[in-house]
């Protein structure tokens, strides 16, 4: 009775182990759903790393342009007003650009040898005009460039020979702000009743008001151009400012800034 007892058992057992065992069909479906879980999260992944490398390009770009816009800013401010038309110029050798006389404290010049205030400052948007400072080493790309002439040597230059005060030497150039395609300086003076595009004159030797646009590329649409060192694609990129690529991956800044008068 013992042994029928014991062997209903085990007969009941190894049933119940058939019962819940998985069979070659029911793997190879759990193996294939997991395939496609693990892509599709895999996918997810990626498109989340794109959109976080994309965001990280635009905002160290965006940054620059922000920072730069800033300093020029800072430089309009602190123009010294006066009667010369060759103290404020928007015609100097490199195009678009502007030419101005500003007030920087000492502790803003590159030596403290310096013993005045007034500097001669300058900006110019170029391609493969890269900074002497860096070696002319580097991608090349458009980007907006500053001149800073100390106080001392501003001053040799206004005692010498005041017109060419605003002559800057190519070798102060730096770079400011990088993949910069778009840099325009509006000047505006008052009429009584608003403002009127500034004409330079010795009634009107600097302007009432400035407007400063930049227009910023993310890295990564400037490291697509600069792979291949072709201006030409620089250039066309600009014209097409409607293109759903231009929208995309440029920024522009705008700002304007009201001038000291004398």
């Amino acid at each position: 009775m013992l042994e029928k007892i014991l062997k209903q058992n085990f007969i009941a057992c190894e049933k119940s182990s058939l019962r819940f065992a998985f069979t070659l069909l029911e793997l190879l479906v759990a193996i294939s759903v997991l395939s496609i879980l693990l892509a599709i999260l895999l996918q997810i992944v990626q498109s989340t790393t794109n959109l976080w490398r994309g965001a990280e390009n635009k905002i160290d770009a965006y940054r620059e342009a922000r920072a730069a816009m800033q300093v020029v800013c800072s430089d309009l401010k602190n123009v010294v007003p006066s009667a010369n038309p060759d103290f404020f110029r928007t015609n100097l050798t490199n195009s678009p650009n502007i030419g101005f006389l500003s007030l920087k404290p000492i502790s803003a010049q590159d030596t403290h040898a310096s013993k005045s205030d007034i500097c001669s400052i300058g900006y110019f948007l170029a391609y493969n005009n890269k900074s002497p400072v860096a070696g002319n080493a580097g991608r090349q790309s458009y980007n907006l460039y500053r001149c800073f002439v100390e106080s001392n040597d501003t001053f040799e230059r206004l005692k010498n020979n005041a017109p060419e005060v605003l002559n800057l030497d190519p070798a102060r150039f730096e770079i400011l702000a990088r993949n910069v395609i778009y840099f325009k300086v509006t000047c505006f003076t008052t009429n009584g009743s608003g403002f009127k595009n500034w004409i330079p004159s010795t009634e009107n030797s600097t302007p009432n008001l400035v407007e400063i646009k930049i227009t910023s590329i993310n890295n990564e649409r400037t490291m697509r151009f600069g792979a291949r060192n072709s201006e030409s694609e620089w250039l066309a990129f600009q014209k097409d400012t409607n293109s759903p690529d231009y929208l995309k991956n440029t920024k522009t800044f705008c700002t304007r800034v009201k001038l000291p008068t004398m």
